[in-house]
C-alpha cells in the first residue's frame, strides 16, 4: 500500500519505494504484509469453498489439484481438426566458431 503510505507521510509514492529499496528492514516489513494479505485471501477462498461456491472449488482444483487430474488440457490441432505439422530446423556450429 505504497500510495496509502505516501499519503499519510505527505510524501510521493517514489520517496517511499526509494526508502523501501534502500532499507532490509522496510523491505521485511512489506515482505510481512503482503505474507499477511495473502492469508487473509487463502481464509476467504476457503470460506467460499466451504459455502459451496463452484468458481472457488474449480479455481482451488485447478491450482491445487494438479496431482488428481485436475487439470485444463488445450489440445492444438490444424485446420478442421487436421494434425498440425511441425519442422524442426538445426543449425550446425560453424567450425569456425
Amino acid at each position: 500500500m505504497v500510495a496509502s503510505a505516501a499519503r499519510h507521510l505527505r510524501v510521493d509514492r517514489s520517496t517511499v519505494n526509494r526508502y523501501i529499496k534502500e532499507s532490509a528492514y522496510l523491505r521485511q516489513i512489506v515482505k510481512d504484509e503482503r505474507e499477511l494479505v495473502t492469508d487473509i485471501t487463502e481464509l476467504k477462498l476457503f470460506d467460499a469453498i466451504a459455502s459451496g461456491e463452484a468458481w472457488a472449488i474449480c479455481f482451488y482444483l485447478k491450482t491445487q489439484g494438479k496431482d488428481r487430474g485436475y487439470v485444463e488440457r488445450h489440445e492444438l490441432t490444424g485446420r478442421d481438426g487436421e494434425n498440425i505439422g511441425v519442422t524442426f530446423t538445426f543449425d550446425r556450429p560453424n567450425d569456425n566458431d
